[in-house]
């Protein structure tokens, strides 16, 4: 033989091929062990030199992706170089902290021993729940010295994983409420039958599902992972802590040929493991897929399910004062891609300030999290769902081909044109003419939720809706003989896909009345379909959602008869420059109304920028006569992401009034307007407009608004006003940059304003705002505030506009 040619002997060798020196002719060759880390040989050319062990390709791959991951905890158990489970080797922390410690140990390690899963498992368990140490106890390792020979010598669980005899529980917080244990095995388990009977007690009071293969009598090599598996991931792991903390198990099976029919059982049973344990199996036989297993499953493992915008409160039309228990989340979760999903989720206010899930039970935990034992309403009484967005809730009852709209002209009209391939062409939703028909209608399909990889043909998923607060809107209702009140209701959230959903406030019944599309935003169907691939986030409607009932009996119900109204209005934040209408005062046939768009040179909205700032609502005189209008900043530039210091935008810095039922501009402020014109109005207003009615007539006496470069501004309107011109004065009341050598502080949000009364004046107007860079928020650079100014012009607008800066701050 080649003097270079090397053979790994272990314990439990696998079957050689049966002609193996034809099959090894080829360019890659494998030797397979019982020990998943063992050796992998690859044959470059026809010396025979290897190239790269198994433990090698495994070292590198784990090193790569550990190297290149952040935001989660990370440790590392190995299995015992004789025969009985496995130890710590590596305490779980931070893995920016433990990614140089993780490459040290790893490459350090050497193949040895045999295959004991369910008692190494059974380690890790101990571990997380900080029992007393068992096989870390008296644990070895295969080790080289400085000459290259192996020895054994004793390597117990690490000092830092325990305390005394007592395992530390990496769980120390009840907000860590699923962990992950990742498995490396070939799925032959081997000399492992000695905690059999320690998981028998561990499970000896549980119930396992009907119908499954777990055994509260589990026995033979490895025969009690699956149930010590299930146990973990549905039963909380740790008393002390608030809530439910579950574990889940991944298994990533390696080195192996799955096309052999004698791998069946090792398959199945590393599938039963990860099964049970709520976890993911991946097969994995050469660096790449390895990578690609692990990747998956620290993105998994790094999902954060809990986040959401804050909730929609359903409000009770009979008493303005008073809300109904509905509440609405809005939720999604993160992705390396593009692709975010999201849902819709119900829940309910208990009398006690609690909320509460489908079963009554409190669905939040002290953190702010979702308990994982929660079930929101619509959602399968078989299912819990609150560890997880994407089951359960709005997105799991969505139907195929069911009133999605769009609207392919600006005027108005009913919403009637359904998507099709006939009345969308591929450049419209994002294709080129040369792609394919079948990609048309892949698009198409996907935008109806047709899908062919679902049994009923339905793609029940939603996308997410990162900055979209949900809003309902009620609609009429009854009061019954013992005062309580039923009212029916619509909640409507937009995704970043570019869907605006509507949906019935109704906890008892699911009813989705539409969702429509803007034609700007088919565009971004590509970007989901292909999502995984793509690194830049897609934006659709983002932005903040209003609304006007024009109640004109002032009986808190839309009462159509009466000719009342509900016109619903929109931005899409980083998701474009248009804000949009539409009129839903009968939500089963909503109507298209009015649409700004922004930033054309020469129009009424040349301003316009992304449209972040809400379209508030205000009542105020306008040439001698009371008027509905939307008052709104004129939204964000992009090139503010990257600035270090204030620097004049050319959109966003204006502020527009507009006609509320049709879209009008009535009036503007900016640095050239011909109504208000405002010099030093250099920077974007994302923040929205606060109003003020000082006197309770329902009309609108002045206004604040705050921007990008850290002003605060006091617009004061004449009620006396003729003409445009005439509307409102106007000034900057405070300059966050003012002062020489300040740091550049950036305000994307209105004020915060309430009333305090003092003595021997009229009281005066707290303004409360913060300035932050949400462009960075994680950039630690950056040096922000937060300030009180006071504002003692109460009943009418100053004598002139005095700047403050914080140098002149008490």
């Amino acid at each position: 033989n080649d003097s270079d040619e090397q053979y790994i002997v272990t314990t439990n060798v696998g079957t050689l091929p049966s002609d193996y020196t034809t099959e090894w002719e080829s360019h890659f060759k494998y030797l397979y062990s019982g020990n998943f880390l063992n050796f992998q040989v690859e044959y470059g050319d026809s010396t025979g030199t290897i190239k790269k062990s198994r433990m090698e390709i495994t070292q590198d791959a784990a090193v790569a992706v550990v190297q290149g991951t952040s935001g989660i905890r990370l440790g590392l158990m190995r299995f015992d170089a004789g025969s009985e489970g496995g130890f710590v080797d590596l305490a779980v922390d931070n893995i920016e902290d433990n990614s140089d410690a993780f490459e040290t140990k790893i490459e350090g390690y050497y193949p040895y021993g045999v295959t004991p899963l369910s008692e190494s498992l059974y380690e890790a368990a101990l571990y997380y729940r900080g029992e007393a140490v068992d096989y870390g106890k008296d644990s070895r390792s295969v080790v080289k010295n400085s000459n290259g020979n192996l020895s054994i010598k004793g390597t117990p669980s690490v000092d830092e994983s325990k305390s005394g005899s007592n395992y530390l529980s990496p769980l120390t917080s009840a907000c860590q409420t699923s962990s992950t244990i990742v498995l490396f095995t070939d799925g032959d388990p081997y000399y492992d039958t000695d905690a059999n009977s320690k998981i028998q007690s561990m499970i000896k009071d549980i119930t396992f599902p009907n119908n499954s293969d777990l055994s509260h009598n589990c026995s033979g090599d490895g025969g009690c992972a699956e149930e010590l598996a299930y146990y973990l991931a549905n039963f909380d792991q740790n008393d002390e802590l608030e809530g439910k903390q579950v574990i889940r198990t991944y298994v990533i099976g390696g080195f192996f040929d799955e096309t052999d029919s004698n791998n069946n059982d090792a398959i199945e049973y590393m599938e039963a493991i990860a099964k049970y344990g709520d976890g993911e199996y991946y097969s994995a036989s050469n660096y790449a897929d390895i990578v690609s297993a692990l990747k998956l499953t620290l993105e998994d493992t790094a999902d954060t399910p809990v986040t959401f915008v804050a909730p929609a409160v359903s409000a009770n039309s009979y008493n303005s004062l008073e809300h109904l228990d509905q509440l609405y989340y809005a939720m999604f979760v993160p992705d390396s891609g593009n692709d975010w999903s999201g849902n819709l989720k119900a829940y309910r206010l208990s009398s006690d300030g609690i909320v509460v899930d489908a079963k009554n039970e409190s669905a939040i935990l002290e953190n702010g999290s979702f308990s994982p034992s929660s079930r929101s309403y619509w959602t399968d009484d078989s299912i819990t769902d609150g560890h997880d967005v994407v089951i359960g809730g709005a997105a799991s009852l969505l139907t195929a081909n069911y009133n999605v709209y769009t609207h392919l002209t600006t005027t108005s009209g009913a919403l009637t044109t359904l998507l099709t391939t006939e009345t969308i062409s591929k450049t419209l939703i994002g294709l080129d003419n040369s792609d394919s028909d079948a990609d048309h209608k892949h698009m198409i399909d996907w935008v109806n939720r047709i899908s062919s990889e679902t049994t009923d043909g339905t793609r029940r998923e939603m996308e997410d809706p990162i900055h979209s607060r949900p809003l309902i809107v009620t609609y009429n209702g009854e009061i019954d003989g013992d005062g309580h009140t039923s009212q029916e209701g619509v909640v409507f959230v937009g995704t970043n896909s570019g869907y605006l959903h509507a949906f019935k406030a109704d906890h008892d019944e699911y009813v989705e009345y539409f969702s429509y599309i803007p034609q700007e935003l088919l565009a971004n169907v590509p970007t989901y379909v292909n999502g995984s691939t793509l690194a830049d986030k897609t934006y659709g409607i983002d932005g903040p959602i209003n609304y006007w009932h024009d109640d004109i009996n002032k009986n808190g119900q839309v009462d159509l008869d009466n000719n009342e109204k509900v016109l619903l209005f929109f931005g899409l934040r980083r998701g474009g420059s248009n804000y949009y209408a539409l009129d839903v005062s009968n939500p089963e046939e909503p109507e298209f109304a009015w649409q700004i768009t922004g930033g054309i040179t020469g129009s009424d909205f040349e301003k316009v920028g992304q449209t972040w700032s809400n379209m508030e609502l205000a009542k105020v005189t306008w040439q001698g006569e009371s008027k509905v209008v939307l008052l709104f900043g004129a939204g964000y530039d992009v090139a503010q992401d990257n600035l270090s210091k204030r620097e004049a935008d050319d959109l966003g810095n204006a502020v527009y009034m507009v006609d509320a039922n049709t879209g009008e501009q009535l009036w503007h402020a900016s640095p050239n307007s011909s109504d208000l014109k405002l010099t030093a109005m250099t920077n974007s207003i994302t923040a929205d407009i606060v109003p003020i009615d000082y006197d309770g007539d329902q009309i609108t006496d002045y206004f604040f608004a705050s921007d990008i470069g850290g002003r605060v501004w006091r617009f004061d309107i004449n009620k006396e006003n003729s003409k445009a011109s005439e509307f409102a004065t106007a000034g900057m009341i405070f300059d966050a940059n003012g002062d020489a050598n300040s740091p550049y502080q950036r305000f994307y949000h209105a004020p915060s304003i309430s009333y305090f009364t003092e003595e021997d004046s009229d009281g005066f107007l707290s303004l409360a705002i913060g300035s932050g860079f949400r462009a960075h928020p994680l950039e630690s650079g950056s040096e922000d505030s937060f300030y009180i100014l006071k504002d003692y012009n109460l009943i009418s607008a100053p004598e002139t506009y005095t700047k403050l800066t914080p140098a002149g701050l008490a």
